[in-house]
């Protein structure tokens, strides 16, 4: 049976998440699966599922890190509420007459709950292709983890622009193209809370260097060579108006067309978040336990399936509006 700190896991999961692992103890792990596969009694079966479970957990965990720079995320065990603490309106300060008697006021906050739901894989395996190499535990886990990260994606996309494109500025604002006067008003805003970051799309984001210039003559637009040599450099600028730019990694659904309209997340979309207390980020994501793995053959050709299931949860959460939303119209 396979365990979290199994030798196969620790390595697999080095590998498929492009980090230094041992070689020879590769070599010897896919000389395990190839002799685990070649016998597929129910114990070796069980076995090869918990180390693909295992290992699609631990990448999952390691390509979902960049969502606690903007959303409040917890993770908690199989079956336990994740609990969300949000600050109400607390201490107060009072201007009054000498020795007037102080109103009380002290810290507050609620605490909410978020129902989970549930993500999911399905991948088809033939044993024989697993047990002579011609199929990886690599290929599986690259290609689970990439399907279920892209609908967990969605998914948090989905209810956060739900929730945002019914707001009004300085939460939400829409222009055609990288409108200054409209965008500039939310990043000031969310920069009352600390300093902003703005996630949003290559295409999007790489538009914002060319509002960062100034009039130097009525005929003359100027931009700062740094400014210039970075665009150049990364396709896009890592500051704007004091917020931190960062740029989403944003694949294609499939491989059917390179079109934008085919792309996971929006392009067009730029989310503006503060810096600081993650209670007050009212983009919640709960994490449920591990990737669970089950796994049966079929008797007819011999293909052997598993299902990998993740419970997580997302919600929008709280009084203060702590994010902005901005939307490009020309893409």
């Amino acid at each position: 049976m396979a365990k979290k700190t199994s030798t196969a896991v620790q390595v697999f999961s080095a590998k498929c998440s492009g980090k230094e692992y041992n070689v020879e103890n590769y070599g010897q792990v896919m000389n395990q699966i190839k002799e685990l596969a070649a016998n597929p009694n129910p114990n070796n079966k069980y076995e090869i599922a918990q180390i693909v479970g295992y290992v699609v957990d631990y990448i999952l965990g390691e390509k979902l890190t960049y969502l606690e720079r903007f959303a409040d995320v917890k993770s908690v065990g199989f079956g336990e509420k994740a609990q969300f603490k949000t600050k109400l309106s607390g201490i107060k300060a009072f201007i009054q007459a000498k020795s007037s008697t102080t109103e009380r006021s002290k810290i507050a906050h609620s605490y909410t709950t978020l129902t989970t739901n549930e993500v999911s894989a399905r991948p088809v395996i033939n044993f024989l292709k697993l047990a002579s190499g011609e199929q990886t535990v690599e290929e599986v886990v690259s290609d689970a983890v990439e399907q279920m990260e892209q609908a967990m994606l969605m998914y948090i996309e989905n209810i956060c622009y739900t929730a945002f494109s019914g707001y009004s500025s300085p939460n939400y604002d829409s222009g055609s193209g990288i409108v200054t006067s409209t965008l500039n008003p939310l990043i000031n805003a969310m920069a009352r809370f600390g300093k902003p970051a703005i996630f949003g799309d290559m295409n999007i984001i790489s538009k914002l260097a060319g509002a960062t210039g100034f009039t130097v003559a009525s005929s003359t637009y100027q931009f700062s060579p740094d400014i210039i040599n970075e665009q150049n450099a990364n396709g896009f600028i890592g500051t704007y108006n004091g917020a931190d730019v960062i740029k989403i990694a944003n694949q294609y659904k499939d491989e059917t067309s390179l079109d934008s309209t085919n792309l996971v997340l929006k392009q067009d979309i730029l989310y503006i978040v503060p810096a600081g207390n993650a209670d007050m980020r009212p983009l919640k994501v709960a994490f449920e336990g591990d990737v669970r793995a089950y796994e049966q053959q079929n008797i007819d050709d011999e293909t052997w399936e598993m299902v990998l299931r993740k419970n997580f949860g997302v919600g929008i959460i709280g009084s203060q509006k702590l994010m902005a939303v901005y939307e490009d119209s020309t893409l």
